[in-house]
């Protein structure tokens, strides 16, 4: 238990740090371990379907990314076809990449992520690690940016609709669970865990900033989430 509880970074984020500074340590590494469980039980079981598109395109920018995902959260049963319409309304240009079933779990972003890191000789960035989309719940529709920093704006978005497939991840990627760490267990199973939240009625202090669905945890302003998520057949912000 302590083995895993120590394969997992602490919180980076000040707030967050605050905030498990007012609990008991041991508290704490409880709720680490319990999370890196459940992402460990779950790493050959969430398997996401992505229908819409990401466009890495000058001119796409955040508003018409989240018009684009309005129409997609109106009409969920022609995310694909709207998220293929957006791409060549963008002409010829090589950044639109349409996704209509796109298949994609938390072992197959981890491979990807660690292949480059022994490309580049550099271990993986911790934005690496489980990005926002598995805190995003089945027949949801999410806006994230595909980049990060400065280069938030620039690097375009992806926009669609999420659902859960059913059977399972692929039994040649299930295989390597295996290889997935204790830090990449943790993000998953936090982040599965984080459409509870609303379940549960919690309420933040506008003294802490507001609820980040996608982050599963604070943003110091609505405007500073990572993320925009949608509801499927609810075109209301």
């Amino acid at each position: 238990m302590a083995d895993l509880a120590a394969g997992t970074a602490p919180a980076q984020d000040p707030v967050q740090r605050a905030v498990e500074a007012a609990f008991d340590p041991k508290e704490i590494a409880r709720d680490r371990l319990i999370a890196v469980d459940f992402g460990r039980k779950n790493l050959d079981k969430v398997q996401l379907t992505l229908d819409g598109v990401a466009m890495q395109v000058p001119g796409f920018t955040k508003q018409k990314a989240i018009d684009l995902a309005k129409q997609i959260a109106a009409q969920p049963d022609k995310a694909a076809a709207l998220g293929s319409a957006a791409g060549s309304g963008a002409g010829d240009q090589q950044g639109p990449q349409p996704l209509s079933g796109f298949p994609y779990n938390a072992i197959r972003v981890y491979q990807g992520a660690a292949q480059a890191a022994a490309q580049s000789g550099q271990p993986p960035p911790p934005e690496a690690l489980i990005p926002a989309i598995f805190a995003a719940p089945s027949n949801s529709v999410i806006v994230l940016s595909l980049g990060s920093g400065e280069n938030a704006d620039s690097a375009g978005y992806l926009v669609a609709l999420v659902k859960r497939a059913t059977g399972g991840v692929p039994a040649q990627e299930a295989a390597l669970a295996g290889e997935v760490p204790a830090d990449w267990q943790f993000a998953l199973g936090e982040h599965l865990l984080g459409p509870l939240v609303k379940e549960l009625g919690l309420r933040i202090s506008p003294r802490y900033g507001v609820w980040d669905d996608l982050a599963v945890g604070l943003a110091p302003s609505e405007a500073e989430k990572v993320g925009v998520l949608l509801p499927a057949g609810n075109a209301q912000p």
